[in-house]
């Protein structure tokens, strides 16, 4: 009896230790196999609107910029503002000394009356060159109407030649002289006739020369009318350049010898100081005007294409500790693999050359699963992403990997909005330790943050 309670003893001994072992190496197998497996990390989609995103640093600009400079050669009295100070349109910026304004003044009259007084000269010299030319046109004329005439005496000695000739043709015909006579009377009508022509060529010749040395004085004159002309021309030319600098120099910014500010703005930058001596022209204070706002130039990837003119975005002032400014796109230009984007804004107090962030931003109209973009995989047959089914085996539950195709409707460089297809409980894998294949076991090493997080939603 003792050896068989014995016996069933020891048996008993024996099942407790084989199950022991059995728990131990059933133990032992799961966690060898969970240690084999891949750990990847995973999330879950989320159904919304994609916002695409950048935010870009720049410095604010003023949309315009103007430089005041010295009217006249002065003295600076006074300065009222500081550099970074806001002005109002029509405030003191300085005062200047006048005395020398007086002077200029003087100066710009006597080049006036310097030009007025040549200026009349010139044109009394045209008036009496003018009178000559009309004078010299009336001699020209008069030696064009002037024609040779046979003088009185000549007329009468040709007569009595020709007489002489006739006579004696008459007296040779009927043999009362020789021919020798008829010829002598001949050649003394031919040679008084020849005379004649003579001295009326020489007349004509002296008419001609006197005639042309009248057209060349006239012509002479003419061009001293012109050479007159045009110096009266530059003269009036002198006198009104003369007059604008002068209007120029006493405009209506100088007003009991200050200057104001034209535009309300920010002092950017101071020139003068007081008691300096200053020339006319030079610069005396540089201002940004305000008036319409603040431009600032960013730089952005050129391959961003949710940004268009006329847009707006928010503007943050980090220094100033300013969000929410809006601020509209103006203007947009493509520099090499860049985007230069200008953007205007109001907003008070500034002074300019502040550091700005803008955030640029565009959400699409509809909702999407949204999952990370490392979550998104590609190859031949187009997008997918891996779906982590949950299975159980003999070992206790673990995740097998699926493939899922879908398609990408737009994306971010961290997000991607894919079409309707994932649900909001569909475990998505984002990253793995080394790759993966469909249908392969893994471990999800974020499971107990996602789960409680689904659990909470």
């Amino acid at each position: 009896m003792n050896k068989s309670n014995e016996s069933k003893s020891y048996l008993l001994k024996l099942i407790k230790v084989f199950w022991v072992i059995v728990i131990i190496l059933t133990f032992f197998s799961k966690t060898i196999s969970r240690h084999s497996l891949t750990t990847v990390r995973a999330e879950y989609p989320q159904i919304k609107k994609l916002t695409k995103e950048v935010v870009a640093e720049g410095n604010i600009g003023f949309k315009s910029e103007y430089t005041l400079y010295a009217p006249f050669e002065s003295k600076i009295l006074e300065v009222y503002v500081e550099e970074g100070e806001n002005v109002e349109k029509g405030q003191k910026l300085c005062k200047l000394d006048t005395s020398l304004r007086e002077y200029q003044e003087k100066v710009y009259s006597l080049k006036l009356e310097e030009n007025q007084i040549q200026l009349e000269f010139n044109k009394e010299k045209i008036k009496q060159l003018e009178a000559r030319i009309e004078e010299k046109q009336l001699e020209v004329n008069e030696c064009k109407a002037e024609k040779y005439e046979i003088t009185v005496a000549d007329e009468m000695e040709i007569q009595k030649l020709t007489k002489q000739v006739e006579v004696n043709e008459a007296l040779y015909k009927e043999g009362g002289c020789a021919l020798k006579d008829v010829e002598e009377a001949k050649l003394a009508l031919e040679q008084k006739q020849s005379e004649i022509k003579e001295v009326q060529a020489e007349k004509i010749d002296t008419q001609r020369q006197e005639e042309k040395n009248l057209l060349n004085e006239i012509t002479e004159m003419k061009e001293q009318v012109k050479t007159l002309e045009e110096e009266n021309k530059k003269l009036m030319l002198n006198s009104q350049g003369v007059q604008l600098e002068a209007d120029k120099d006493f405009q209506e910014q100088l007003t009991n010898d200050v200057l104001y500010a034209q535009e309300s703005g920010v002092v950017q930058k101071i020139k003068i100081q007081k008691g300096q001596s200053i020339g006319k022209g030079e610069e005396v204070i540089q201002l940004g005007d305000c008036s319409e706002g603040y431009i600032v130039l960013l730089q952005v990837d050129s391959k961003i294409d949710f940004v268009a003119v006329g847009d707006e975005v928010e503007v943050m002032i980090p220094s100033l500790q300013k969000r929410d400014i809006i601020g509209e796109i103006k203007k947009i230009t493509l520099k090499e693999n860049q985007k230069e984007i200008s953007v205007r804004f109001y907003e008070e107090g500034l002074q300019g050359n502040e550091n700005v962030k803008v955030k640029f931003a565009k959400t699409s109209e509809e909702a999407y699963p949204i999952v990370s973009y490392n979550a998104l995989q590609k190859d031949n047959a187009g997008y997918f992403v891996y779906i982590l089914r949950k299975i159980k085996s003999p070992l206790g539950e673990d995740y097998i990997v699926t493939r899922k195709d879908v398609k990408l409707i737009d994306f971010t460089e961290s997000y991607a909005a894919v079409n309707e297809q994932l649900q909001d409980n569909e475990m998505i894998l984002t990253t793995s330790e080394k790759p993966i294949q469909q249908g392969e076991r893994v471990k999800v090493e974020n499971e107990t943050e996602l789960l409680g997080a689904y659990e909470n939603e």
